[in-house]
């Protein structure tokens, strides 16, 4: 579904969403902006429903969830070359997911997958 941003709602929808990939691209760093993030993307979920920002909130969440499991498997893991393995892979992962999900959100389309 697309949606052309025009009235000040959608404006607001298209900030928050710009502001939580920021957040977790950030969170690669320090991981309370992704808590930030992940509380922003939680209150705000009802405000997008049924528009093509609702995926781009679920992509964001996967992305939350995907790099704090990767985090614990790495602490977990530290004592060896996996942990360092594990938390390369999670710090990318964010990376590539906040970069692909504001390319498209720029565009206007929703996230598949």
């Amino acid at each position: 579904m697309q949606e052309l941003p025009g009235n000040p709602l959608d404006n607001q929808r298209k900030f928050f969403t710009q502001l939580n990939y920021i957040l977790y691209l950030a969170s690669v760093f320090s991981i309370v902006s992704g808590f930030i993030a992940i509380a922003i993307n939680y209150s705000m979920l009802s405000d997008v429903k049924g528009s093509y920002m609702e995926s781009h909130f679920y992509w964001q969440m996967n992305t939350f969830w995907i790099f704090l499991v990767g985090l614990v498997l790495a602490v977990v893991l530290s004592f060896s070359i996996f942990g360092w393995l594990v938390y390369l892979a999670a710090f990318f992962a964010v990376i590539y997911r906040s970069i692909k999900g504001w390319l498209a959100l720029s565009r206007g389309q929703a996230l598949v997958g």
